[in-house]
């Protein structure tokens, strides 16, 4: 007897259907601006800028679309970046129906006239960095509200700052929701990704309207390469120097913005807070601090005795100056002391910098001394274990020859060995 052919049902093809319909060889419904299968699996779906007269079908099949044009929005990782992230298959409640842009800043254009799509899950993960993230990043745990309220409406005013917000919201749930913690970090390179083609294609030059967005910007992409550096740490997967060098690179790029925009920065809203961090400084410069002054006097020696040319010795003690104000802006325990830690890797040189991706034995010395500053943070969430880590990375690759300059950083990790308090 002949074997049965079988028959398959004949259905229309889906020529038009959204990238991840396509990707999963399914059949999609073309709804926009969410498919069935994608709303149904809590997806992000993305259409093809299709032709004109296929434009014109889908317009009318689809009355309810918001946008006839290709958005940022759900990049498949795949096509921009590299990852090595499994995707979580754990979905979230979260429905995925497309909101007007114009909801979040009404006061800007940017943001209505580019070529953006908003959904449910960017409000969750905003509510989330506004309750959550803002809060952890606080030394002590509560926000400057009325710094919020001064910041908040320009850092708006850009998508690549909005989707760069969005991003450090998406890293910071990959640590309070571990069962998740894959999704959320292919979440946040997605979303990072997004705000870095936000941010080139913006090919702007500095003006008093932009200034404030772009060193936000600059801010947040150094705190979400610290974060990945952190979990790295937490991880064991080593190289936690090298990724720190480059975190610190990245940093740095606030600086140049500052430098760039001081003049705007002073005619904006926010030049209260800039006032007020001076203020700090200048306070810290006439402090002396018993670890400070130790600290000081131990580079300081370092670098007397130090092997290098001229040049070299007085970019480490620049450096090393600038490390001594947030020791004496500090405290002499355990506790956190001033947000003033962060300003030491925008501050510094990219002559420094160069120095540690040289390995350069002094440099490495100084940068373990704010080592101990970063583990008196570990409970920060992108701070981790860090501090703790680096010190031991540059204790092993300068061996006994350099252990005296390393005892006191050494010392410090002994004595919480085992303690995440």
């Amino acid at each position: 007897m002949p074997p049965r052919k079988v028959i398959r049902r004949s259905h229309r093809k889906s020529r038009l259907g959204c990238h991840e319909c396509k990707r999963r060889h399914i059949k999609c419904d073309e709804a926009q601006p969410t498919c069935e299968n994608c709303m149904r699996d809590d997806r992000t779906c993305t259409y093809q800028r299709p032709p004109d007269s296929a434009r014109r079908t889908v317009s009318s099949q689809s009355p309810d679309a918001i946008s006839e044009t290709t958005s940022y929005t759900g990049i498949p990782m795949s096509q921009c970046v590299p990852s090595t992230v499994e995707h979580s298959n754990t979905t979230s409640p979260s429905v995925t129906t497309s909101l007007d842009p114009r909801f979040l800043s009404p006061i800007s254009s940017s943001l209505q006239s580019s070529d953006l799509s908003f959904n449910l899950r960017h409000m969750q993960l905003f509510s989330h960095f506004i309750f959550e993230t803002l809060p952890s990043l606080a030394e002590t745990g509560s926000v400057d509200h009325e710094q919020t309220r001064t910041m908040m409406p320009m850092m708006l005013s850009q998508p690549y700052t909005l989707y760069q917000l969005l991003a450090l919201s998406a890293m910071h749930m990959s640590y309070t929701h571990m069962e998740e913690a894959n999704r959320h970090l292919e979440e946040a390179r997605t979303l990072q990704t997004q705000a870095l083609c936000a941010f080139n294609d913006a090919h702007m030059e500095v003006t008093v309207e932009n200034c404030v967005p772009m060193l936000s910007f600059s801010t947040f992409i150094g705190l979400h390469a610290l974060a990945e550096v952190a979990g790295n740490a937490d991880a064991g997967a080593g190289g936690v120097l090298d990724g720190f060098v480059t975190y610190m690179n990245l940093h740095r790029g606030v600086r140049a913005i500052i430098s760039q925009s001081w003049t705007f920065l002073n005619q904006t809203s926010v030049a209260s807070i800039i006032e007020c961090a001076e203020n700090a400084i200048n306070h810290a410069s006439f402090s002396h601090r018993e670890t400070a002054v130790a600290v000081a006097h131990r580079l300081h020696t370092l670098l007397d005795q130090a092997d290098m040319s001229e040049r070299s010795r007085q970019v480490c003690r620049v450096a090393a100056s600038q490390l001594n104000i947030v020791y004496q802006t500090g405290s002499d325990s355990a506790a956190p002391g001033s947000g003033l830690i962060w300003v030491w890797p925008i501050n510094l040189s990219s002559e420094f910098t160069h120095l540690l991706s040289m390995r350069k034995p002094e440099a490495l010395i100084i940068l373990a001394h704010y080592a101990v500053l970063l583990h008196r943070r570990r409970r920060v969430w992108l701070v981790g274990n860090v501090g703790g880590i680096l010190i031991q990375e540059i204790s092993q690759f300068l061996g006994t020859f350099w252990k005296t300059w390393l005892d006191w950083p050494n010392e410090i990790i002994a004595q919480h060995q085992g303690d995440t308090s």
